[in-house]
């Protein structure tokens, strides 16, 4: 299944505001899995470290691939890919984000507000 920019956008968005103690096990995973320690995951670095989380390596691979398609991942990126792994993780955040994107508060989220 292939994700949606919206999608990205509450993943990236509910990434960023994540507690920094829920942060402390991504942040490890994510330096164990940067072999050449430049700060950004490639295709390869990135399905090991979703497979690790628990994602069938097919799975993984296709999802590495689509998500490294522009040069990589930077951490917060490789926190977004992640989170849809660990839903007890991404409940507690994703109203908030939603939230934060409804700028007229209207209870829908338009391209024009996700633009902005």
């Amino acid at each position: 299944h292939r994700m949606s920019a919206f999608d990205e956008v509450m993943l990236l968005n509910v990434a960023s505001q994540m507690p920094l103690q829920k942060l402390d096990e991504y942040k490890n995973l994510f330096l164990s899995l940067d072999t050449d320690k430049n700060g950004i995951l490639d295709a390869k670095e990135l399905a090991q470290a979703m497979c690790r989380a628990g994602l069938e390596e097919n799975m993984a691979k296709e999802v590495a691939d689509r998500l490294a398609r522009r040069g990589g991942v930077e951490f917060t990126r490789f926190v977004a890919a992640l989170i849809p792994l660990k839903p007890e993780v991404m409940l507690p955040h994703l109203r908030d984000a939603f939230d934060r994107l409804d700028i007229d508060g209207d209870g829908v989220v338009t391209e024009e507000e996700i633009r902005t």
